[in-house]
Formats: C-alpha cells, sequence, structure tokens
C-alpha cells in the first residue's frame, strides 16, 4: 500500500511540474494571409501570397517561404509604407510576400538555380505554407493555415 501511495504521489509531483513549465513563445506570430492569382501581359506571374505577421523579438531574417515543394524566397515589408526591407530590426507588424509560382517562369534548360536539389525538409509538410526565418542565427518555421483568396489588384 506504501508502494502505492508514494508511486502516486511521485506521479503527480511529475506531472504538475510539467503543467508548471513555461511555453517558450515563437519569435513570431502569423496575423492573417491571403492570396491572389494574378496575370500578366506575357505569361501568368501566379499566386502571389501576402502574410501579416508579428514579430515579438528584434532582428528577425524572414528569408523564404516553403510551399510544400520548393522553398521560394520572399520579399518582407513594412506594414505602413510597403517598402522593401531586408530584415525587422524591431517588434511590431509585417508583411512577408511570396509567388508560389516563382519557379514555373524559369526556363528548365537555362535555370541556374539548384536549391530543389539542395533542401532537405526539416519535417512533414502540413498547412497553406510554412514561413523560413532565423534569429540570432538560429532556424525557425511558422506553419501557415487558413490562407484566403482574394480577387487580384487591377492595373491602372
Amino acid at each position: 500500500m506504501r508502494k502505492k501511495s508514494l508511486l502516486l504521489f511521485l506521479l503527480i509531483t511529475a506531472l504538475s511540474s510539467s503543467a508548471m513549465k513555461k511555453k517558450v513563445a515563437d519569435p513570431i506570430q502569423y496575423v492573417s494571409g491571403t492570396f491572389s492569382i494574378n496575370e500578366g501581359s506575357i505569361r501568368k506571374v501566379g499566386r502571389v501570397y501576402e502574410f501579416v505577421i508579428n514579430t515579438l523579438t528584434d532582428n528577425v531574417i524572414i528569408d523564404s517561404v516553403w510551399f510544400g515543394a520548393t522553398p521560394v524566397p520572399c520579399d518582407l515589408l513594412e506594414i505602413k509604407t510597403r517598402h522593401n526591407i531586408d530584415l525587422a530590426n524591431v517588434k511590431g507588424t509585417y508583411i512577408v510576400r511570396a509567388n508560389k509560382d516563382l519557379y514555373k517562369n524559369f526556363n528548365a534548360q537555362i535555370d541556374s538555380t539548384s536549391s530543389y536539389t539542395h533542401f532537405k525538409a526539416p519535417f512533414a509538410f502540413k498547412g497553406d505554407a510554412v514561413i523560413m526565418y532565423k534569429v540570432n542565427g538560429i532556424r525557425y518555421y511558422l506553419n501557415v493555415q487558413h490562407v484566403q483568396q482574394v480577387k487580384a489588384k487591377g492595373y491602372r
């Protein structure tokens, strides 16, 4: 009987201590996302995605977006001015823009990108997209879900 009560006490103590540990927050949070199918005058531009994110730390480098195949490079934009920037220096809200069909417009015979041969998937792909970024040299992944399709903006 004593062994059972001691075992029960240890089990309850272990569970309560693990529950008290704080969950480490991700350096960025996904707010919302949209995509539109854009067509140019010569060929289709492709599906252009825009994700609104909040950075919770300084010096975040967002370098690519993974849509399930090869990651594509992306642009980081300030939310107010929509100017392209290299990194999120301060905490705040930013826009990440990427073209899912970027590599479809490349000619396969003269394409110099070999990213598809060097990319090894870090985990099984789930969701609509994965934003890949670095903070202090450490690679992070943000899974994106519930991206809504919107109508493409017209030309002036």
